[in-house]
């Protein structure tokens, strides 16, 4: 039995809803070619214009109300106002609307449809907003507010239209929050952040896999934030998912039917990036980011695998085809997995592997992190003694520098998860100070955490002699 995730219900009436249709038909009509580039923001600020130049007779309520229905989605609006709601599901009408929530995992809502006109009205709705002006059966589009919307139509679904809404949030986790939530331990972050950044010499190439929803392009977006300033970055996605506006040098590249993914990779090749990253690997690109890799590119992406050594055997099959003598250009797999604890979704790190040699037809993988059921957290398993070795080689930096430069990453991320600097401003401006003032962001942790312990132990001695 589905869990329920009650809402607070639109509040239109039913002549309102029917007023404001035939305002919004005319509204779309008259901004039909700008409406897929103005988020909900500008949208009702544009029907606010649109109301008074029209010299449309509304009190002030009234116009706001309006502008209300027409910038957004009916009777979704609170579940895409909900930063709790991953997914939103439409299956039919006189059923319920089920969402997909971070917490409470998949969820049967109190919002439902009662005529198909009411989906139909929304498909058109979503078709105007993202420009996907189509008449397929399938539409797989994004709205300016950065939502993936999946639609299908009958023939291909029977009968009636399903709807799949699939929210990203704004304010994208850091790894902070990311250690703060169980996701990975400071130990395992700090061993990726050493990895991906490579002391701006050598990074590691990595590929994330795990199944659907299992926080693969979460933590993407969160190892992102290790970037130097001065990168270029080259972002190449089948839909808008990554965010990376911190980025001054962010050229950020979508697919479509004209242009395939792997033509996209190519042209990455010539645009002189220093990291390129590819949202999610599932055809023809992954030989040319395996290529690119093997020439010297530093990239990173996601794919669809439950663990590394499936993701290995998926790289090799067709269509990615990916030779075995270049797998092992891939430096690092991590894996993540997501599951229910005590009606809990949880999303979870399960497994941190090197790929090592290869040994006859079979690509040797170590295990460096590994998630214990028993402990409930990502424990050390194996040193990564094929990661540290590459690393020193190309940067010049000594194994025993390289591993102490991760404790003092570790005690890094530490601060930052006990001090709460966790907003992606606050995170991104602290990394980056510390690349560029190592030794005062060190002397500024130590100092701050002695005036803690020297405060700690005043207020003991006080509290002691007090009672």
């Amino acid at each position: 039995m589905f869990r329920e995730h009650i809402v607070d219900e639109s509040d239109f009436t039913q002549e309102e809803e029917e007023k404001f249709s035939d305002l919004e038909n005319k509204f779309i009509e008259k901004y039909f070619n700008v409406l897929p580039t103005t988020t909900p923001s500008e949208r009702r600020d544009m029907v606010i214009r649109f109301i008074i130049s029209e010299d449309i007779h509304m009190d002030e309520e009234e116009v706001l109300r309006a502008a209300d229905y027409l910038s957004s989605y009916g009777i979704l609006k609170p579940l895409f106002e909900d930063d709790e709601i991953e997914e939103i599901l439409i299956l039919d009408t006189n059923k319920p609307v089920y969402v997909v929530h971070r917490k409470k995992g998949k969820c049967s809502t109190n919002i439902q449809y009662k005529y198909k006109e009411q989906i139909f009205k929304l498909i058109e709705k979503i078709k105007v907003f993202s420009g996907e002006l189509t008449e397929k059966p399938i539409i797989d589009t994004t709205l300016p507010e950065g939502v993936r919307v999946n639609i299908t139509l009958p023939p291909v679904s029977f009968r009636r239209p399903v709807i799949t809404i699939r929210k990203f949030l704004e304010n994208q986790p850091t790894l902070v929050d990311l250690i703060n939530n169980g996701t990975i331990t400071a130990e395992a972050a700090a061993f990726l952040w050493t990895c991906i950044d490579g002391f701006n010499i050598a990074p590691q190439n990595l590929i994330i896999c795990g199944g659907i929803g299992s926080g693969k392009t979460t933590l993407l977006n969160a190892l992102l934030m290790f970037s130097r300033e001065t990168e270029r970055i080259i972002s190449i996605e089948d839909t808008f998912e990554l965010n990376l506006d911190y980025i001054i040098d962010w050229v950020r590249m979508k697919s479509t039917d004209e242009i395939p993914m792997k033509d996209l990779v190519k042209n990455s090749l010539r645009q002189r990036g220093d990291r390129i990253i590819v949202g999610e690997v599932r055809g023809e690109e992954t030989f040319v980011l395996a290529a690119a890799m093997n020439v010297g590119h530093n990239c990173m992406g996601t794919i669809h695998g439950n663990t590394a050594r499936d993701t290995i055997l998926r790289m090799r099959s067709p269509p990615m085809n990916v030779p075995i003598n270049m797998i092992s250009v891939i430096h690092l797999i991590v894996t993540l997995k997501r599951f229910m604890e005590k009606s809990k979704s949880v999303r979870q790190v399960i497994e941190i592997k090197e790929v090592g040699n290869i040994v006859g037809d079979v690509v040797q993988l170590g295990e460096v992190y590994v998630y214990n059921s028993e402990q409930k957290k990502l424990v050390f398993e194996n040193f990564p003694a094929t990661i540290i070795n590459s690393m020193a080689y190309k940067s010049g930096v000594s194994q025993k520098k390289i591993l102490k430069e991760i404790k003092t990453r570790e005690s890094v991320l530490d601060f930052m998860t006990q001090n709460k600097i966790n907003e992606q401003s606050d995170f991104i401006q602290f990394i980056r100070r510390y690349y560029d003032d190592k030794e005062y962001v060190l002397e500024t942790i130590k100092a701050k955490q002695k005036g803690k312990k020297e405060n700690e132990t005043w207020l003991k001695i006080h509290s002691s002699r007090h009672f």
